[in-house]
């Protein structure tokens, strides 16, 4: 029997065809960079850990290579090798992905104003992440970590699924998984192992996940955001509501459709693609138009001279902020300022406690400059102190 090959044999160095650039962030298997492909130009460069776990990456690379054909994931480009420099240094995998340039849905919800999105945001937004789980679901494929952070917008404000690397393909006779994996607050239920207790979930595990997605887009958390493990919580209480007075009863209706408590109750993605609160949704283009000024407003970007009026038009099909239901739209700027206020508050409070008694000098630590230059709103993406 031939041996299998390693990752470091199967795939070869980047040899300038991918060069990294500025951090994104970071994940649950590795680091997120953007990059530059020497065909696909702006790429997404997802550097993980092979000498940690490589069973584990090849099983993400599994899910990519089989399963990012669809619209509404994010396109997986290839992978390439990096030989550690020393001894004691790791083994490295470049993944090569879409890049998504309109940043995660987590960033959506933490840039709008009172971090709250409109219900015909919710809806396009849930519509189209449905649909790639739709994609995956029919292949008995769970994804397992259905999130606002692993929700991406392009820079046409599309909707795509990304991190693969938790995913799990259930066996056409047993037709379960009994692997607790996931995000808590996220995590459904019956995905939830207690005391060691044993779990047997499928894809429905993904439709609550959505379920408080959708929750967490409409009051800007996921419910039980101040306890640190609700799994007890989401096993013994009530399923999440929507405060009925906010939001219409479409919308309540939706998420009563996700967060049953039950899975045999609860609504497969075929049958919420169906559901009202999705069909009666203004057209694609329209609410796209929306969330891309908002991006665009956000990077503090003009507008392009040769947008075209129809994008415009597009927008308008909208209902104004107040004929709809849920928060008006997005206006960043108006909170510019008080931002500013509050950052420079704080600024001058920590200044006071770096005070030298013995000196009389004020230090100026290094992390404190790194507070004010960072563009608005993102600057309150992470904690200021």
């Amino acid at each position: 029997m031939t041996p299998k090959k390693t990752l470091s044999q199967l795939y070869k160095p980047p040899d300038g065809h991918v060069t990294k650039g500025e951090h994104l962030g970071k994940g649950g298997a590795g680091d997120v960079y953007k990059g530059h492909h020497h065909r696909k130009g702006d790429v997404a460069v997802k550097v993980v850990n092979i000498t940690r776990d490589e069973e584990s990456v090849r099983r993400e690379l599994h899910f990519l290579q089989t399963f990012t054909a669809h619209k509404n994931v994010a396109s997986y480009y290839g992978a390439y090798y990096r030989a550690p420099p020393t001894d004691r240094s790791c083994e490295l995998l470049e993944i090569v992905l879409q890049y998504c340039g309109g940043g995660s849905l987590q960033n959506l919800i933490e840039t709008t104003e009172g971090r709250s999105l409109p219900e015909t945001w919710i809806g396009y937004i849930c519509k189209e992440t449905l649909k790639g789980l739709n994609h995956l679901h029919k292949s008995r494929v769970i994804h397992r970590d259905i999130k606002s952070l692993n929700i991406m917008l392009t820079d046409q404000a599309k909707v795509k699924l990304i991190d693969f690397g938790l995913c799990f393909q259930l066996d056409p006779t047993a037709g379960k998984c009994s692997e607790c994996d996931g995000t808590p607050h996220w995590m459904a239920p019956e995905a939830i192992s207690i005391r060691r207790s044993p779990v047997a979930y499928d894809t429905k595990s993904d439709i609550w996940s959505l379920g408080i997605t959708a929750v967490e887009m409409a009051e800007g958390e996921p419910p039980h955001s101040n306890v640190d493990c609700p799994s007890a919580l989401i096993r013994d209480s009530d399923a999440p509501a929507l405060k009925p007075k906010a939001w219409s009863e479409q919308f309540r209706s939706f998420i009563t459709s996700c967060l049953q408590k039950d899975p045999e109750a609860r609504w497969s993605a075929a049958q919420l693609l169906q559901h009202p609160f999705l069909t009666g949704l203004p057209s694609n283009k329209a609410v796209r138009a929306q969330i891309r000024e908002h991006l665009r407003a956000l990077k503090i970007q003009p507008a392009k001279k040769d947008q075209c009026s129809s994008e415009k038009e597009a927008a308008a099909q909208i209902p104004a902020p107040g004929e709809e239901h849920g928060p008006s739209l997005a206006a960043p700027s108006t909170r510019t300022g008080r931002l500013y206020r509050f950052m420079r508050k704080q600024l001058k409070r920590a200044k006071k406690i770096w005070h030298d008694p013995e000196t009389g000098q004020v230090s100026d630590p290094r992390w404190l400059c790194m507070v004010l230059p960072l563009p608005l709103p993102l600057a309150l993406s992470a904690p200021l102190f």
